[in-house]
This record gives C-alpha cells, structure tokens and sequence, in this order.
C-alpha cells in the first residue's frame, strides 16, 4: 500500500515501517522502497541489513537496493558481499546472504558494476565466487 501513495506523502511512514517489530510491516515498507525507487533510503537499508534477522526481509532489502542503483547501494552491496560471517563477532554475512547478494547486483545496471563482480570473483570463496564469475558471463547492458 506504501508504494500506492505519492513518495513525500509516505517518506516518514517507510522510515516508521523499517524500524517495526513486525517483519511483515518491514517487508512492506523495503518492498516499496523497491518499487518506488526511492533514492534516499540506501543508507537506512544498508542500516536494516546489519541487524535484520528475518530471511525475506533481509533478501527484499538487497534486492531493493539493487533496485535503487545509488552508489551508496553499490557500495554497500560489495561490501556484503565480500565480508564473511566472523565466528568471532558474529559480523559479516553467510555464504548463502553473500551469494544473494551477488545475484541481486548482477541486475544493477550502471558504472563500476563489471568491476565490483570482477573484484568479488577475485577476492571470495566458493560458491560466492561462482556466482561472481557466473554475473560476470551474462550479458550486461550498460554495465561498466
């Protein structure tokens, strides 16, 4: 329903939306963003991602971000993708996180992508990397 409503009318509610106790609502509000392409909410979804624990959530918010294309959204994407989960402090992603990340920037279309998947090819394990090389041979238009 967010998604329905003009973006200055709602901008305040997505906000309200990401922080809910109720991954539903969550999941309502990065799907909007998504199909809104709602530039400005980069950030606070890289910010989601960080602590999210619900599995859709967290797979709806990486792709909206792909959706969203900004820089802060590449960036923020590499990133997942090329930190693994440290036993340690418990930060990073998993393997399978990474891979969906990496899935979900092969649909980016833009400057610096080509780069970015050439870099997690290089820099990742298996099966992350496989996704990277697999991105990197299916044909991108007005990839850089």
């Amino acid at each position: 329903a967010l998604a329905e409503f003009p973006l200055g009318e709602v901008v305040e509610s997505m906000r309200i939306a990401l922080a809910s106790p109720s991954p539903s609502t969550r999941f309502a509000a990065v799907d909007a963003i998504g199909r809104r392409r709602a530039l400005g909410f980069a950030m606070p979804l890289l910010s989601l991602l960080e602590h999210e624990r619900d599995a859709q959530v967290w797979k709806a918010a990486v792709r909206s971000l792909a959706l969203l294309g900004t820089p802060d959204a590449l960036t923020g994407l590499a990133r997942l993708a090329l930190v693994k989960r440290s036993f340690l402090t418990g930060k990073g992603c998993s393997v399978e996180q990474r891979s969906e990340v990496v899935r979900a920037l092969a649909h980016i279309q833009g400057q610096g992508i080509r780069a970015t998947l050439e870099r997690i090819a290089r820099e990742t394990e298996e099966p992350v990397r496989s996704e990277a090389l697999r991105a990197l041979q299916e044909p991108m238009s007005a990839a850089g």
